[in-house]
């Protein structure tokens, strides 16, 4: 069975996605509600997957992991994550009467077009965080640092990202979702494959799709991407790889997991626990921030 998740649970999920779609288009269901019941249908089943097939035992969520999870979903990741939703929701009810533009093209290709515009900006704004000089790289950094400092990952662990973090991301999905005048059935698929790869990417099972893992970013790619080996780390794409292969920051090691996860170096980063700091950490230098050896 283990054999099969390990295997077999991406296409089988890629598949139910697909065919999920499919029924809804054909049957012209109300799409915004389809996008409601899939999202919570997946929760469900990405929590049990993980339970009951861990990658790494020690990866797994812990009494203190949920506490520290809770912080963030209860005091900005339920608000941020619903607002998330709901733009993805809401630009599904705009593309409905949407008749010029992209809309006119094959539905695939609005699709494509969409992914690869929305992960250049992403990328960009991604590797910018990571690799950039200056003052304004330095905050962005400190800003998307909060989501490197778990040494565990999970898919649960996904919300653990400073406001200001979400609220950038947010702002590029809105650019295929609303500015390329897609129609619905593209902003549907669109944000089917954002979420379903999300979820992914962040995932403790032992997922591998072999040469896959050059169109699509997922649970290989992205896993090396938490390294706190530099050397290991890279993978800046949130769906596909594509602009990593083109801008050289591809990083792939098939059966390979990082050494060790979290944040490069000797810093004192706070806690991803100490969510207060974790919020001011932007606007302070992680040296003027107490570290806290009880990260989960």
């Amino acid at each position: 069975m283990r054999r099969f998740v390990t295997y077999g649970f991406y296409p089988l999920i890629a598949g139910l996605t697909v065919a999920f779609a499919w029924l809804n288009f054909s049957a012209h269901k109300e799409l915004q509600t389809a996008f409601a019941v899939f999202t919570a249908l997946r929760f469900l089943v990405f929590i049990i997957a993980e339970l009951v097939w861990p990658c790494r035992e020690e990866w797994q969520m812990t009494g203190a992991s949920v506490w520290r999870d809770l912080k963030y979903m209860l005091a900005g990741g339920v608000l941020m994550q619903s607002a998330k939703f709901a733009t993805a929701w809401l630009a599904i009810g705009a593309a409905k009467q949407q008749l010029s533009g992209l809309a006119t093209w094959p539905l695939g290709l609005q699709v494509l077009v969409a992914l690869l515009v929305y992960e250049l900006l992403q990328y960009g704004l991604h590797r910018y965080s990571h690799e950039g000089r200056g003052t304004v790289a330095q905050f962005l950094w400190r800003v998307h640092a909060v989501h490197h400092l778990p040494r565990r990952i999970y898919f649960l662990m996904h919300p653990v990202m400073h406001p200001l973090n979400v609220l950038m991301v947010m702002a590029i999905g809105l650019v295929p979702s609303f500015l390329l005048g897609i129609s619905q059935e593209a902003v549907f698929l669109f944000n089917l494959i954002l979420g379903i790869q999300g979820l992914f990417s962040h995932f403790n099972v032992d997922i591998r799709v072999g040469p896959l893992n050059y169109l699509l970013i997922g649970t290989e790619l992205h896993r090396r991407h938490h390294s706190a080996t530099l050397s290991e780390a890279g993978n800046y794409g949130a769906v596909t790889p594509i602009w990593d292969l083109v801008f050289g920051s591809f990083s792939y090691a098939p059966g390979q997991l990082p050494r060790r996860l979290g944040i490069a170096g000797d810093e004192p980063y706070p806690s991803s626990n100490s969510y207060l700091a974790c919020l001011a950490l932007p606007f302070f230098k992680p040296r003027a921030i107490e570290s806290d050896s009880s990260e989960p």
